[in-house]
C-alpha cells in the first residue's frame, strides 16, 4: 500500500512541531493552526499574555460514580499559567496513572496536544482526558468551537441509528434490509465474537470484510458505525481503526 502521509513542521502558538500527517489534510492543519495562532496573538496582545501563559500549569482530578450503574469516571481539570482551564473525562484512573500522565503534561504548551499524544502511548485512558481537557482550552483561546478549530464540520445531517442483530454476516443483512424497509439508512453493527484475548490480524480482516459486506448489500447510501462493546484490547482495537480508516465508519463505539 502507498504511503500517503508527509512531514510537516507545523507552527504553534510560538512553537514548532514535528508531525506526520496524510497530503489530504494538509489544508485542514494549516488552517486549524492559523486559526489558533491568530486567536492567541489577539489574546496576548489584549490582556499582555506571555507564552509561557498558555503552557500548564496544574491538573487536578476527581473520581465521580453514577448513582444507578455505579459506573466510576475521572473528571479532570488543567489549569495554564495565565488561569484559562479546560476539563475533560474518561474511565477511572489509577492514583499511578494520573501521578505520570501529570508528570508528562506539566509545563507543556495547552495547544500541542497531537505533541503531546505520542508522549501518553502508555497511558491511554489519561490521554482521552487531557487532550479533550486541552482541546477545551484551546477552544477557549480561540473563541471557536472545537469542530471549526480542528478543521470544520464533516456532516450537517444526522441519521437514525439502528442496531443490527445477529451473529453471522448474513444475519446482520437480513436484519439490515428489515430496517432499510423501515426508513432506516444508518446501522450500528456488532464486532465478529471475540475469542481470545488478542485476535490478531485474521479477525481485524473479518471484521473488514463484515462492514463491506453490508456496505455492499445496503449500497452507497448506508452509513455505519462498529459497536465493540468494550471487549477488544487496546492493540486489537488501534489495528481495526488502521483496517477501516478508508471505510468511513461514523464512529467506531470501544
Amino acid at each position: 500500500m502507498k504511503d500517503d502521509t508527509f512531514r510537516i513542521e507545523l507552527y504553534l502558538a510560538e512553537k514548532y512541531y514535528p508531525l506526520r500527517i496524510k497530503r489530504s489534510k494538509e489544508e485542514a492543519y494549516r488552517k486549524a493552526a492559523k486559526l489558533v495562532n491568530d486567536a492567541v496573538t489577539e489574546y496576548r496582545n489584549k490582556f499582555g499574555v506571555k507564552g509561557s501563559d498558555l503552557d500548564i500549569k496544574d491538573i487536578r482530578g476527581w473520581t465521580l460514580k453514577e448513582p444507578v450503574s455505579k459506573n466510576t469516571y475521572t473528571v479532570i481539570k488543567i489549569q495554564t499559567g495565565s488561569g484559562l482551564v479546560g476539563y475533560g473525562e474518561c474511565s477511572q484512573l489509577s492514583p499511578a496513572e494520573f501521578a505520570e500522565a501529570k508528570r508528562i503534561i506539566i509545563g507543556t504548551p495547552v495547544t500541542s496536544f497531537e505533541v503531546v499524544a505520542p508522549k501518553l502511548s502508555h497511558v491511554t485512558t489519561a490521554r482521552a482526558a487531557i487532550n479533550i481537557a486541552m482541546l477545551d482550552v484551546t477552544g477557549k483561546i480561540a473563541k471557536a468551537p472545537i469542530f471549526q478549530v480542528l478543521g470544520g464540520p464533516t456532516r450537517f445531517k444526522a441519521r437514525a441509528l439502528a442496531p443490527l442483530t445477529g451473529n453471522t454476516d448474513q444475519e446482520l443483512i437480513n436484519s439490515m434490509n428489515r430496517l432499510k424497509a423501515l426508513g432506516y439508512l444508518a446501522f450500528m453493527v456488532p464486532i465478529p465474537t471475540v475469542v481470545w484475548r488478542n485476535q490478531g490480524q485474521e479477525y481485524v480482516l473479518a471484521t473488514r470484510n463484515r462492514l463491506d459486506a453490508l456496505r455492499a448489500a445496503g449500497g452507497e447510501n448506508t452509513d455505519f458505525a462498529l459497536d465493540g462493546s468494550n471487549k477488544l484490547t487496546p492493540g486489537d482495537a488501534q489495528m481495526i481503526c488502521e483496517a477501516i480508516e478508508n471505510f468511513h465508519v461514523l464512529f467506531f463505539n470501544e
